[in-house]
């Protein structure tokens, strides 16, 4: 039998059973679109994590201990704006750069009748930079006003989502209070976030008037000078808190190259995982298929005897049929392929206007290829059996069928 023949016999094969084609189509048009809309979406979540850490992959952080080292260390002595200030003089800095001193605590901001209890952040020292936040609207507060104690904030999204309808330019230099006292609203952050960030002496009377820090931030100047960097900070802090040994030490440092690997091992699981979801997708794909193809040669037994008798070979009865199962895949992943890639598209427009947060999926060609492909394959796979068993049958127990 002819490649066309062949082709014009397994089309209307398809048309005769319309309605089981069609369910059958389903399965792989729903497999290959899940396969591209899950590759976009883990492609477009790995990628907002490294963009988010990347400007971070060379920050380390200070924190201090709740207990020291070992037995015998002496008491735990806090972090102070001392240690954050000897951290940054030039003498100590050589591989890190841009010290960024923390105290954090709570309290009631209000608006007339709304208020809203979260976060303060206290910071001395470049916070944007420290922290990889942006500002959408306003300013950050400048050194001169973190020296003249100035009662500036710069506030999150949800901030002024909460209590200035969403509008920017209502929040930028209005007054909201903290406790008892009004502060004026100078910044917005892009980022997302239940926090108000203000200069560090202007959070020092609201946190008991002491000069005790939570955390002191750095970045290393280069991924290569972290070890450096690390050896540096232990030498300033040891010394300032009279420790002999390490495993006295009353302070922490964790760096962000270690989360960094972590994520990026949660990332890859994910992906795995993702990969295995997406194939389990296509398997139900291709159990739809051998199952029609199954019963389509159980129904059309009858025909393939007569075939027999009247001379075709097992080849053609073989090509038939197999033609009919890659048809059927070819079919159910063009379409899959254009919804999902519609799918990924669309996602793209839409969830950044109504999901600010939530990860822009991005479209992967090679995934779309791959899934394509593997449609074909489970055609011919899935078809290979009904029609070995199909071209196996002998003329005369098919007609008797």
């Amino acid at each position: 039998m002819r490649f066309r023949e062949a082709l014009s016999d397994a089309i209307q094969c398809m048309s005769a059973a319309r309605l089981r084609t069609g369910l059958t189509l389903l399965g792989i048009i729903a497999g290959v679109m899940g396969v591209i809309v899950l590759a976009g979406f883990s492609h477009g979540t790995s990628n907002a994590f490294y963009e988010r850490l990347a400007p971070m992959s060379g920050a380390l952080s200070i924190a201090k201990k709740s207990t020291p080292g070992q037995q015998g260390g002496g008491p735990v002595m806090p972090l102070t704006e001392g240690d954050a200030a000897a951290l940054a003089d030039p003498e100590a800095a050589k591989n890190y750069h841009s010290v960024t001193a923390y105290r954090t605590g709570s309290a009631v901001l209000r608006d007339g009748e709304k208020e809203w209890t979260l976060g303060i952040v206290g910071v001395n020292g470049p916070y944007l930079m420290a922290e990889n936040r942006t500002m959408q609207s306003g300013r950050m507060f400048t050194e001169q006003e973190e020296r003249d104690r100035a009662k500036v904030i710069a506030v999150s999204t949800d901030v002024v989502e909460y209590f200035f309808n969403k509008d920017d330019n209502a929040a930028i230099n209005s007054y909201i209070r903290i406790g008892r006292i009004p502060m004026k609203i100078v910044g917005v952050f892009k980022e997302s976030g239940d926090d108000v960030v203000m200069p560090l002496s202007t959070a020092r009377p609201l946190m008991a008037g002491n000069d005790m820090l939570n955390t002191i931030k750095m970045i290393a100047s280069s991924p290569e000078q972290w070890d450096q960097a690390e050896t540096d900070i232990k030498k300033v802090l040891d010394e300032r808190h009279g420790i002999p040994k390490s495993k006295q030490r009353d302070y922490s440092i964790s760096d962000m190259p270690t989360l960094v690997e972590r994520v990026k091992h949660l990332m890859n699981v994910l992906a795995i995982a993702i990969t295995v979801l997406a194939g389990i997708c296509l398997l139900v794909g291709a159990v739809g298929i051998a199952n029609m193809m199954l019963i389509t040669v159980a129904h059309r037994t009858n025909e393939i005897g007569v075939r027999r008798a009247v001379g075709a070979r097992r080849g053609a009865i073989l090509k038939q049929f197999m033609l009919e199962s890659t048809i059927i895949a070819g079919i159910g992943g063009i379409f899959g392929a254009i919804f999902g890639v519609a799918a990924v598209l669309i996602s793209q427009r839409l969830l950044p206007r109504y999901l600010p947060d939530f990860p822009t999926p991005e479209l992967s060609i090679p995934a779309t290829i791959v899934a394509f492909g593997v449609s074909l394959l489970i055609g011919l796979v899935a078809g290979s059996y009904p029609a070995l068993r199909a071209c196996r049958l002998k003329p005369i127990d098919a007609l008797r069928y």
